[in-house]
């Protein structure tokens, strides 16, 4: 049987696995610790349930899967001429957007059981800016946008204790889940008619997940296989001139863009016992971060009458993370 609990009485079996494991030091892992996600956690993350228990018992061929939901936060500041005549379009924009779950789980025990496959997710997070002139087939005379932006996506995922003890073929795979943050600061003619369309950005994307898990304890099993990692963290901002077919006088756009993306992995201690076939993974996966400054109109000058464009950008990246390379068998302490 499979049981979930909130209460922290256990059994016996369970009391005593809590305990520490004499003869063996802990292991400290920490991989790919960054400084900009201790802001995603603090502003991207909705709070935690109170933390629960999983207890699986004298069981067999049993998953159990925890996973936090999608969490969208997406802001717009557009100037769009929607097949319109329009004089003057100004959009001045202030706008942050922040997306994420927190999983918190107390304890993770498999006992006396076997096949037994546990899944802890931090779920998808997703926070997204834009800064858009388009004339979308109009005829505009001034499209102006002046926008402050932030993004920021993360997902928290805590863990206190994996205990198994007495059981064989145990998979227990714990990941941050996706953490994604992008700005777009885009003039767009769309197939119309502009004498002018400028932008001025000012845009910070950041992206990461923190995944802690306080201790692990592996008593006289075999067959155990434990998967610790950060997710998939990806900053994006797009600075971005396009004609799009249209006849362009000026695009301008003035960004100032900085993305972060970092995930931040945590284990404090493992202690492995009597144990054979024991394989602990611990990394921080993925992180990708892409800026992309793009004046697309000089490739349509012909096409699309385009007669100056210019995009000034001022970007930043700075990425974080590091994998750890598997350790089998009987953990060593990391450097």
């Amino acid at each position: 049987m499979g049981i979930r609990l909130n209460a922290p009485c256990l059994m016996l079996g369970y009391l005593l696995l809590a305990q520490p494991l004499s003869g063996h030091g802990p292991a400290q892992y920490l991989t790919g610790t960054t400084v900009p996600v201790a802001a995603v956690v603090a502003t991207g993350a909705t709070a935690a349930d109170a933390p629960e228990d999983i207890l699986v018992f004298a069981d067999k061929d049993l998953s159990v899967e925890i996973r936090g939901d999608l969490a969208e936060a997406i802001n717009t500041c557009v100037n769009d001429a929607a097949d319109g005549t329009v004089t003057t379009q100004r959009n001045a924009c202030a706008q942050a957007a922040s997306a994420g779950n927190t999983v918190a789980e107390g304890s993770i025990s498999v006992l006396e059981s076997e096949d037994i496959s546990v899944v802890v997710s931090g779920g998808v997070a997703v926070a997204i800016d834009a800064c858009v002139n388009d004339a979308a087939d109009g005829t505009v005379t001034t499209q102006r946008n002046a926008c402050d932006q932030t993004a920021t996506a993360g997902n928290t995922v805590i863990v206190e204790k994996i205990a198994i003890s007495s059981s064989k073929n145990v998979s227990i795979d714990i990941d941050g889940g996706v953490a994604t943050a992008g700005s777009e600061c885009t003039n767009d003619a769309s197939g119309g008619t502009v004498r002018d369309q400028q932008n001025s950005c000012v845009q910070t994307a950041t992206a990461g997940n923190l995944v802690t898990v306080r201790s692990i304890d592996i008593l006289a099993s075999d067959n155990v296989t434990i998967r610790i990692r950060g997710g998939m963290a990806t900053a994006i901002y797009q600075c971005l001139n396009d004609a799009g077919g249209g006849t362009v006088g000026n695009q301008r756009n003035t960004c100032r863009q900085t993305s972060t993306a970092g995930n931040a992995v945590e284990v404090t201690s493992i202690y492995v016992m009597g144990s054979t076939n024991i394989t602990i993974t611990v990394d921080g996966l993925a992180v990708t971060e892409m800026n992309e400054c793009v004046d697309d109109t000089a490739s349509r000058l012909r096409a699309g009458g385009a007669t100056e464009g210019r995009a000034m950008c001022h970007l930043t990246a700075s990425a974080r993370g590091q994998d750890r390379p598997s350790e089998s068998g009987h953990p060593q302490a990391a450097v």
